[in-house]
């Protein structure tokens, strides 16, 4: 039984079990006596040892009612160091970490025994963390925090322990969630039309130099974007060894919060708009007598003069300003992520040529089918009207 599987549970008596995860290697035994479950870890990858220390430990409970030993209190403080080492080795951390360090250790770092952290202790825990600032937390950004504490409690679990983890709420989010909104046809247009004209008008002004390059590359940022579906933070970390000009591609490493891998077409508009950017900073190291070329290390998202822009804010809200674009309530306007909800909004109802399928979109976009559906597509019932008519694909006869 040397060999690791995804889980193993094999029940070695009748009612008691020996189970193993990828959590660990090391077997855990598992049984219930009189109603009352034992969960203790046997110490031992072999199985034959561990199922003898199972059997000593079941037999001991049925005579006793307790295990051979005692469990060892386990602070949280420990739990805390070995869950962010567990986390380091399989997935990725950043979150879970500052999570830890920002609310769930600052409650829980004077709890010496984890066992005693009950389903009251829980509840007193997101009582405190809803009334922790004057900013009430959203139940998204709660339901994330908890899956934090959640599997960390289940990890203690894996350890042997604790017995069994309490249960940590989710939830609701339904009347909360808001959509990030997207461009309109119509609105679309209208972004594109007024970035132009604000580009012309700073062309005529030499003292408008700086502000010229700044809408030059906004208005080529906001084209690679809606023609990309990349998230805003992704951008931000995208170097010109990304870029694969040829094959019309963006090979993602390590980028933005999630730290995506990936690789993504770009449409034909959001090429030529990267080849702009990159054309202007060519000009600008030829014009001063440079014989470099660009550095292949060097971020997208610069400036003629090689200066990386971190934000374009303020311009783009002067832009939407100007397009005359009116919001009811400040969560209603326009962000630059809302040109990755057009992407995904245009590529499933788009008119001409084939839409996307869901599952391609995903990919593209590096997110799953349900985000798209709950998140990012605004496709409305009227979009499909010629498939659901059954005049798409037809010969007239």
């Amino acid at each position: 039984m040397s060999e690791f599987v995804n889980r193993d549970s094999i029940e070695i008596l009748d009612g008691v079990y020996l189970t193993r995860s990828t959590a660990s290697p090391v077997w855990q035994a598992y049984f219930r006596v009189d109603g009352r479950t034992y969960r203790k870890t046997t110490k031992k990858r072999d199985f034959d040892q561990a199922k003898m220390v199972a059997l000593e430990l079941f037999y001991n409970a049925r005579r006793t009612g307790d295990l051979v030993q005692a469990t060892k209190a386990i602070p949280f403080t420990k739990l805390a160091d070995v869950y962010e080492s567990y986390v380091a080795k399989r997935m990725r951390s950043r979150y879970h970490v500052d999570t830890m360090k920002r609310h769930l250790l600052p409650y829980f770092c004077d709890v010496k025994d984890i066992a005693k952290i009950d389903q009251g202790a829980v509840t007193r825990y997101v009582d405190w963390r809803t009334s922790k600032s004057e900013k009430v937390p959203t139940p998204q950004t709660l339901n994330r925090e908890n899956t934090v504490l959640r599997q960390m409690l289940e990890h203690a679990v894996e350890q042997g322990w604790i017995e069994k983890a309490p249960k940590v709420p989710h939830l609701s989010e339904r009347l909360t969630r808001r959509r990030r909104r997207h461009f309109t046809t119509d609105e679309y247009r209208t972004l594109l039309r007024t970035a132009r004209r604000r580009i012309a008008r700073a062309k005529t002004d030499p003292l408008q130099r700086h502000t010229l390059w700044q809408r030059q590359l906004l208005y080529d940022v906001i084209l690679f974007l809606s023609n990309s579906g990349l998230r805003v933070d992704e951008l931000r970390t995208l170097k010109w060894r990304n870029v694969d000009f040829e094959s019309e591609q963006v090979v993602l490493e390590q980028a933005g919060k999630t730290q995506s891998n990936r690789r993504l077409f770009v449409r034909a508009s959001g090429m030529l708009a990267l080849k702009r950017i990159r054309d202007r900073r060519q000009a600008w190291l030829d014009e001063h007598g440079s014989d470099e070329r660009i550095d292949a290390h060097h971020n997208v998202t610069t400036l003629q003069n090689g200066n990386t822009v971190k934000s374009f804010s303020t311009g783009f809200d002067g832009l939407l300003a100007e397009c005359g674009f009116h919001y009811a309530k400040i969560e209603e306007k326009h962000t630059l992520t809302s040109l990755r909800h057009t992407y995904a909004t245009f590529s499933l109802t788009r008119r001409r040529g084939k839409r996307a399928s869901m599952r391609a979109l995903a990919k593209q976009m590096g997110t799953s089918e349900r985000m798209i559906q709950q998140h990012y597509g605004h496709d409305e019932i009227g979009d499909y009207e010629d498939e659901l008519r059954g005049l798409v694909g037809m010969n007239d006869t």
